[in-house]
């Protein structure tokens, strides 16, 4: 359904072995490992024709539809840790949103 590549600050997570996210979560693993924890993200989603090089591990063709994602992930102290770059299959994938407005919440 989707190829993700996640790039990691070394200076932050230097031990980084990825051997222990066999069955795990990245960001618990940088939470119990390194005391990195997660608060905001930024990123940028569009619909783009696929890269020959994630069509097939996606096992879509060259050009298929696809929605390409980047994220820069920071933890509590502001401190940016995570760049991500993901390619979701356009066929297998719905964006779900749930938007509130602010009046109601009163």
């Amino acid at each position: 359904m989707a190829v993700e590549f996640s790039h990691l600050r070394q200076d932050l997570c230097p031990s980084f072995n990825l051997e222990d996210l066999a069955s795990g979560s990245l960001h618990a693993y940088l939470t119990q490992e390194f005391d990195i924890i997660p608060t905001t993200a930024n990123q940028d989603m569009e619909a783009i024709a696929c890269p020959q090089s994630q069509a097939h591990s996606l096992g879509i063709a060259k050009g298929g539809a696809v929605l390409h994602i980047h994220r820069t992930t920071c933890d509590r102290l502001g401190r940016p840790f995570e760049q991500v770059e993901s390619f979701y299959r356009g066929d297998r994938y719905v964006l779900q949103a749930e938007l509130t407005s602010e009046r109601l919440q009163s």
